[in-house]
């Protein structure tokens, strides 16, 4: 990477070996992005590079748009909709496939993007932050005993109680069961 420094400073070298389709192409892709400090600068660069014919240089491109949305924390609508396009791309590069590295990327976009920003698929397919309210939500343990085990219960009057943990049944619905 260090060859391709002169690309944070001069961005339309990047313009150049995409163009010709060069192979370092996605590297100075990537030198540009972790380097550059104007997302509007990279991410037009980022969105050709994903439509480039070399899976090398889509497989750069998506890791781009991963440490894109990680550094500047921002996505737009187009770079989503190209990223649900990479996540069914089956070519296969040095072992993987596309859509292995469009995970990745989608992952981080989840992780680091706003969340009201990202369409509906994307929010349920990965996780974005956990949110540290839900937690608090059941106690301090976090956790409940296992089906059987006894489950310590305080009661109103704060005494200690042993209470089993066991699920309720429910009388069958109209027409089901005997």
């Amino acid at each position: 990477m260090s060859g391709w420094v002169r690309a944070v400073d001069q961005p339309e070298i990047v313009d150049e070996v995409l163009d010709r389709e060069d192979p370092c192409a996605g590297v100075a892709l990537l030198t540009l992005v972790l380097n550059h400090p104007e997302p509007d600068v990279v991410l037009p660069r980022i969105k050709r590079a994903l439509e480039s014919a070399s899976a090398q240089i889509r497989a750069n491109a998506l890791q781009s748009l991963g440490h894109y949305a990680r550094l500047h924390g921002l996505i737009d609508a187009e770079s989503v909709a190209r990223l649900r396009l990479a996540l069914r791309d089956r070519t296969v590069l040095q072992g993987y496939e596309i859509r292995g590295y469009a995970w990745a990327a989608a992952g981080d976009v989840a992780m680091f993007a706003p969340r009201h920003w990202l369409p509906r698929w994307l929010r349920r397919r990965f996780a974005g932050p956990r949110r540290p309210g839900r937690v608090l939500r059941r106690g301090l343990a976090g956790r409940r005993p296992a089906r059987g085990q006894a489950d310590d219960h305080r009661c109103h009057t704060g005494r200690h109680e042993a209470r089993p943990n066991v699920l309720r049944q429910h009388p069958p619905g109209p027409g089901i069961g005997p």
